[in-house]
């Protein structure tokens, strides 16, 4: 039975939590390195033998971070035989649980063996939404037969939920971050793609025009892209 101290203990590191989350993401940690701080946070709140990620990448789910080499080897058979508790929580969308994996050995034959044979008993797999998508799945071990209870379940929600908004905010910042490099390179091409084409004027006796025709059959002809060519120009002394 869940106490009121057990959940004050439990709301004190969920808040400490939130807070490393909103410092890490501040900092623009890997995402590996904060999902692996995760698991060993909910390792440690929820009292169990520890838990894993797993995100799907196509149609396959893929094994990213586990905090034991015991749960890490269980994931990486359900990442090669596709088949597993999490495995289904991810592709479901739904929260997917087993008290007692060996009674599950029908269901999923493969991963049970290696779940006895590494002493874990019992999976719940927590799907990682986001406006009815699902990302992939942060999962629950134990070495005994677990009965999950909601309690238990809410809380690795809240954990989950961590964990996607970490995964999609990254990777958004990732893909600003591309998009300002790439901006950047643009700004530095029409630089020296200027300065390229006023020595071209000025060594051909040429209009700016003609000079950028002329910069650019240069490039088309020797295979070469147009900021190549116009820093050969400005830095390397090329005359096209």
């Amino acid at each position: 039975m869940t106490t009121v101290g057990d959940m004050d203990g439990d709301l004190d590191l969920l808040v400490d939590t939130l807070a490393g989350f909103a410092r890490t993401l501040a900092h623009g940690y890997e995402i590996a390195d904060v999902l692996h701080d995760l698991t060993d946070r909910m390792r440690t709140v929820l009292g169990i033998l520890g838990a894993g990620v797993n995100l799907l990448h196509g149609d396959r789910v893929t094994f990213v971070t586990s905090d034991s080499e015991a749960i890490a080897s269980l994931e990486r058979v359900q990442e090669e035989h596709q088949q597993g508790p999490c495995v289904d929580a991810a592709r479901s969308g739904e929260v997917v649980v087993a008290a007692d994996v060996a009674a599950s050995a029908d269901r999923w034959p493969v991963y049970a063996a290696h779940a006895a044979s590494v002493g874990i008993e019992a999976v719940a797999g927590i799907p990682m939404r986001l406006n009815g998508s699902t990302l992939g799945a942060v999962n629950l071990y134990d070495d005994a037969p677990h009965a999950w209870s909601e309690h238990e379940l809410t809380i690795a929600r809240v954990f989950a939920d961590i964990a996607t908004s970490y995964v999609v905010n990254a990777s958004q910042l990732d893909r600003q971050r591309r998009t300002a490099e790439q901006l950047q390179r643009a700004l530095d091409s029409r630089i020296v793609i200027e300065q390229a084409k006023g020595i071209i004027s000025a060594h051909r006796h040429l209009g700016i025009d003609e000079a950028f025709r002329v910069l650019r059959k240069y490039a088309n002809d020797h295979h070469a892209s147009l900021r190549a060519t116009a820093e050969a120009v400005v830095n390397l002394g090329l005359r096209p």
